[in-house]
Order: C-alpha cells, then structure tokens, then sequence
C-alpha cells in the first residue's frame, strides 16, 4: 500500500508495512483532525445546549404569565417543575433519578475528601508518570511512524489512555459548569492526547506530535502533596506546587521545540532538523533567562514564532514566581524554626516583646544573683526582632531563644513546645494608649495558651482592674494551675495607697523587689542596725528580715 493511501486510510489497519514505505509521505493532518473535531464538536454542543434551555425557559415565562390558569409550567432547567398555589406559580425539585444518582455517586468517588477520591488522585498521578515516561521513550524514535498492536510502549500507553477517558468522562458528569470544564486545563490535555491513540489504533500509524503535553499532568502532583501532608509549611508548600508548574512549563514547551524541529513546518519539510529532547530542554532554558548563548537555534518558522511568545510567557512566570520564592527564602531565618526540646526547663513569654520589655524581663529573670536558675526563656512574637533585640539574643543565645509566631496560632505555640513549658508569660504595653484593646488581646493569649495545654502555667499582665473578671471564666485559669494576673494599675494604686500609711513603703517594697548586683559586703553585718532602720521606715517591726546583698 502506498504512503498517499495511508492518509486517506480511516478504518481497517496497516500491517507489515516498513518503516521506509512509512517515512514517503507526511500525513500529521488524520491525528490533528480528530483533536479538533473533539473540542469543536463538544463545545458545539454545549453551546447549543445552554441556548435551548435558555430559549425554554423564556418560553416557559411567557406561557407561565398568559395561561394563568395553568396548573403545571416547565421551567428551563430539567429538573424544576412550575406548580400553581394558593399564592401563584411556585417551584418544586423533582429527582431525575438514575441520573442524579448517578452524579451524586460519581461526585463522592472524586471527591479528594473520601477515601475513593485520594485513591482517584494517585492513580491519575501514576498513570500520568506513565505515559510521560512512554514519550520519554519515544522522544528518541521517528516522529511519525508506523508501529505494531503489540508493542509494549503502544500497549501501556493505550492502558494510561483509557483511564484518563475514563476520568475525563467522570469529571465531566459532575461538572456543574460543562463549558468552563470542557475550557479546563486538563481537558485540553486530554483532547490533545486522547484522540490521536484512537487514531494509531485504527491506522496502526502513531504521530509523536502532541504528546509532550502530558508533561502538563504533572501540576496534578499539587494534589497528592496536599492528600498525603508530606509538606507542613505553607511557604514550602507554594514554593513547591510553584516549582512543579515551572518544570511543567519548561518541560512541555521544550517538548514542542523538539516536534516541530523535528517534524518542520507543515508546508516546508526541509525545515526539519535532527535534535534531540535533551537538546530542546537546555534551549528553552537559556532562551528563556534571556541568556541566549546562540549554540543552538529554532529553524522553522513556527519554532522561531513560538520562542518569540514563550520568552514573554517565561518572564512573566519568573515575575509571578518571585514573590513565592521571597517568601520562602525569609522562612529560611533562624527565627521561623522550632524550638528544640531540652533537658532544661523552659519559659514562653510572648505579648509585648519589645527591645524594653525584652532588656527588662532578661535583666532581672537571668540575673547572677537567682541561684539554680537554669531555665531557657523563648521569645514568641509575630515580628522579627529588631537588631538590638537580636545581639542580645546572639549574646545570650544558650539562654534565651526566638521564634517569630502568633500566641493565637495553634501550630506556633506547638512549634515554642508549649505542652512541655514551665510556664507562659503574657506581657503587657504599659503605655499603651488603648488599654482595653492590649487587655482584650492579652486575654485572647490566655485562652489560646489553655486551649494548647489546660495545664500550663499562665502568668498574664493586665493594665485594667475590671479586665482581671474576664479571666475568672476562661476554663482551666485558676490558682488550681498556678496561674497569676499582675494587674499594673491595681498594683500602682495599692503601692500609693500603702506609701500614705506608711511613708516610704514605696521604696522599700521596689527595693525588697528588684535584683540589684552591689559590691561584695562582709558576712557580719550589723543585722540588728539593718532591722532598726526598717522598723523606723515602715513604722512597725519586722520579724526575722535578713538583709540580702
């Protein structure tokens, strides 16, 4: 049989015939009939579809408004029956029955939430490495050619294409928008792929052709990643669906360099040239930083025509990327990580973190004078520190860590180990000029905090009296936990309120408090003068005081 019979061959198939009869004549247009056809016709379709409804349901109004008198009116959806009330004409749902079943059943099997719809997603995914390992295959043979029913790359190609019909058809049932599905991405896929294995099948001709388009099917990889939660991280997890739609842009356009190079213009065969897939990926590389090294080149005209469209499509795509990329690259600090658990006790302190509160809270919590006190103090707060707070952090490293988190986030507080902490402290912006709104969210991390673990010790900072009531109904908050408040204008107006009774009580007290570092006094002390002094200061003795230095 002769190559010319070949092309005008559309039933019955080409057995025996060889490779150099096969290579006379080019015949590309009997798989890209069939491609077109497919989409034009489906689409059709549904077009024609949506404008006999629509036309129905004017229809329906319109005999709805002149035949008052009418009992039942069809609306245009195939479900929705018109009925005549007491109140006029009103809607009634009726089941279609087997066909609503049907895609309510189709539905829950694709659904990603059920068992059957993640077993749907790996299956799509594998059988997708599949078919784009069997092009990697056949990317170094003939592109057009004719083969046997019993090659083993056909077979398992034709096994990967059936299932992909078979999911093509499930999607479609479900879709409540047929023509925003059959616009779909994956469809487009499918109608570039699907349609010419039908044709090889009929003619025993393969074209390699379109192929390369079942790159694409690697962004269905998103969703396995998503079933499977192998990646916790929110900005790994963009970064790498972004990388995966990157590789699948670049892999899928060298893949058409390789077949119109190889194949040439459809009106110039000479046009062709022999260069491999390889070759096509590490063009589209350079050509696509704009780096253009010239060592290799498109030759036809629809390759130069698509370089020309595919280095804008690559660097919009590198500017749609690099926020991703920014984003990931600041989860890197040493700020976004965990803290890791030791044999030394810990403390959460979060609220207020300042470059004061820190230098404050660090200067007396890990003063020389606190004897055993080996307890690590984190700092969670959900900016990064600034460069004060973070040289005395580097100065202080072995005792106090940073991690930048929300006290309201479940993840973060597990990321401070928050279960296994001695305690959590809320501080509180004693100048703030909204004190209702800092209590408010100092509450919140109360609550946030008991929610992560009930038993957690909670040592909260309030500015207001009457926001200590609040705190009496989080559940789990009390002295059973060893929880405290600090009320700070409790605390001023009942020092002032002592000092009137008691000149001078005010110093005392902040001096009984504060840790202070003085120069080395002997161990004999005149106790009894310091017991003296004290008793003239309060107004009343002072039973077994010890002055501390």
């Amino acid at each position: 049989m002769p190559r010319t019979d070949l092309c005008r061959y559309t039933s019955g198939s080409i057995v025996g015939m060889g490779s150099d009869e096969c290579a006379k004549e080019r015949c590309w247009w009997i798989f890209v009939l069939p491609i077109v056809g497919t989409f034009l016709g489906g689409l059709l379709m549904i077009v024609v579809t949506r404008a006999v409804l629509y036309c129905t349901g004017g229809w329906c109004h319109l005999l709805q408004t002149s035949h008052e008198d009418s009992a039942v009116v069809f609306d245009s959806s195939p479900d929705i029956v018109l009925h005549r009330g007491p109140e006029g004409f009103v809607l009634r749902e009726e089941s279609k029955g087997v066909i609503n079943s049907i895609k309510q059943a189709v539905g829950e099997f694709l659904t990603l939430g059920s068992k059957s719809g993640k077993i749907m997603a790996v299956l799509t995914f594998v059988f997708s490495i599949i078919s784009i390992a069997t092009y990697f295959q056949d990317s170094g043979k003939d592109i057009e050619r004719c083969i046997s029913r019993d090659d083993p790359s056909f077979v398992i190609d034709l096994v990967a294409n059936g299932y992909f019909t078979l999911h093509f058809l499930m999607r479609f049932i479900v879709a409540e928008d047929k023509l925003a599905m059959w616009l779909e991405l994956a469809s487009f896929v499918d109608f570039f792929t699907i349609p010419p294995v039908v044709v090889t099948i009929i003619t025993s001709h393969t074209w390699l052709g379109f192929r390369f388009m079942r790159i694409l099917r690697l962004i269905q990889f998103s969703d396995i990643i998503r079933i499977t939660g192998i990646i916790k991280s929110g900005s790994l997890l963009q970064l790498t669906i972004a990388a995966i739609n990157f590789f699948s842009f670049w892999l899928a356009a060298a893949g058409f360099i390789h077949m119109i190079e190889n194949y040439g213009d459809p009106w110039n065969e000479d046009s062709a040239q022999d260069i491999s897939y390889l070759t096509c990926v590490y063009f589209t590389m350079v050509t696509m930083s704009t780096v253009g090294y010239g060592d290799e080149g498109a030759g036809t005209a629809i390759g130069r025509a698509f370089v020309v469209f595919f280095i804008v499509g690559g660097l919009a795509l590198f500017a749609s990327y690099t926020p991703v990329i920014v984003d990931y690259i600041q989860t890197l600090s040493p700020y976004e990580g965990e803290y890791k658990k030791e044999e030394r006790l810990h403390v959460v302190v979060c609220g207020h973190v300042t470059e004061e509160s820190v230098g404050n809270f660090l200067a007396d919590f890990l003063h020389k004078d606190r004897a055993n006190n080996n307890t690590v103090v984190v700092f969670l707060h959900t900016e990064t520190p600034s460069i004060a707070v973070a040289a005395l952090i580097k100065r202080l490293y072995t005792r106090v860590s940073y991690i930048r988190g929300s006290a309201l986030h479940p993840r973060d507080l597990q990321r401070v180990k928050l279960q296994h902490a001695a305690a959590c402290i809320v501080l509180a912006n004693k100048y703030s000029s909204d004190p209702d709104g800092e209590d408010s969210a100092n509450i919140m991390r109360v609550i946030s905090a008991k929610n992560c673990c009930k038993t957690i010790r909670v040592i909260v900072q309030l500015i207001q009296v009457e926001s200590k009531l609040t705190l009496q109904n989080i559940p789990g908050f009390g002295p059973a936990c060893g929880d405290d408040v600090i009320c700070i204008n409790e605390l001023k107006l009942g020092i002032i309120a002592q000092n009137c009774l008691s000149p001078g009580f005010s110093t005392f007290l902040a001096n009984l408090v504060c840790m202070r570092s003085e120069p080395h006094v002997s161990a004999t002390v005149d106790i009894k003068r310091c017991r003296c002094q004290i008793d003239e200061i309060v107004g009343h003795s002072v039973l077994d005081f010890h002055c501390m230095y």
